[in-house]
C-alpha cells in the first residue's frame, strides 16, 4: 500500500481498503504518484468514517428500542403475556397444519406377491 519506486525509475501507487486493492497507476515522479494516493486515502477514510457513524446510529436506535421495550414490559406485563400466548398458539396451529398435511398424504404400499412375469399382453 502506498507509493513504491520501481526498478525502472517510475513510481507505482496503490491503496487498499476493505480487503480490496485499488491500483492508482504508474507515474514518472514521486510527486505525481503521491497526489492520487492522497486523494484516494481521503476518500477511503471519509467512507470509513461515514460507515462507522452509520453503525453507531443503528446501534443507538437499537439500544433505544430495547429500553422502550423494557419500559413497556414493566408498565404492561399483561401485554407481554398475551403476546407470548398468541405466538405459542400460532406455532401450535402451524404444527397442527403440518401434521394434517402429512396425515392426508397417501402412502404407496408395495407388497411382494412373489415372482411375476411380464409378457407382451401387459400394458405396463
Amino acid at each position: 500500500m502506498g507509493v513504491r519506486a520501481r526498478p525502472s525509475g517510475t513510481f507505482y501507487a496503490e491503496i487498499r481498503a476493505g480487503g480490496a486493492r485499488l491500483t492508482l497507476g504508474t507515474f514518472a515522479t514521486v510527486e505525481q504518484a503521491v497526489h492520487p494516493y492522497d486523494v484516494a486515502a481521503c476518500l477511503v477514510t471519509a467512507e470509513q468514517r461515514r460507515y462507522r457513524q452509520q453503525i453507531q446510529r443503528r446501534l443507538a436506535i437499537a439500544h433505544a428500542d430495547e429500553r422502550a421495550m423494557e419500559a413497556w414490559a414493566a408498565a404492561f406485563p399483561r401485554d407481554i403475556l398475551d403476546e407470548r400466548a398468541f405466538y405459542e398458539q400460532k406455532k401450535a396451529d402451524r404444527r397442527a397444519e403440518k401434521e394434517a398435511i402429512r396425515a392426508g398424504k397417501p402412502f404407496i404400499e408395495v407388497r411382494e406377491v412373489g415372482p411375476t412375469t411380464i409378457d407382451g399382453n401387459n400394458d405396463c
